[in-house]
């Protein structure tokens, strides 16, 4: 894992090909097949068969975010290539180039006119508190 795929890719990333990686993330950066197929049907409550759960980990390592990187008895061991504070970022930075045209003031403010009011607070401590830890930045 870390920043061997930190360029940043601009190819859209599915539904279930997110819950893959996120299941590899909370295995611990490594899962077979197997251990995938369970934790998705324990995290989403859906029911995949291995062969599908294969097929999605070839599309994802043609995507460069998984890699096999050995083998658990006759089962590959897949890891991801990012952490997932990379690959949100990375998500973050297609979403802005792709819909709202490289500008993330306009997608902040598409994503505050969603926020509660307890949420708006709690997006105002983090500002205040990046501001008081990163005063370089200001």
């Amino acid at each position: 894992m870390g920043s061997r795929g930190a360029e940043v890719r601009r190819e859209q990333v599915g539904k279930r090909q997110q819950w893959i990686l996120h299941c590899i993330w909370k295995l611990g950066g490594q899962a077979t097949s197997q251990e995938i197929v369970e934790e998705i049907n324990r995290s989403y409550g859906e029911a995949f068969s291995v062969q599908g759960i294969n097929t999605l980990l070839d599309l994802i390592m043609k995507k460069g975010l998984v890699s096999r990187c050995g083998k658990k008895g006759k089962s590959f061991v897949y890891a991801t290539t990012l952490t997932e504070e990379e690959f949100q970022t990375q998500e973050l930075e297609r979403v802005r180039d792709v819909t709202f045209n490289g500008s993330f003031s306009r997608l902040t403010a598409a994503l505050v006119q969603n926020l509660s009011a307890e949420e708006r607070e709690e997006l105002k401590r983090v500002f205040e508190a990046y501001e008081r830890d990163h005063p370089e930045d200001l």
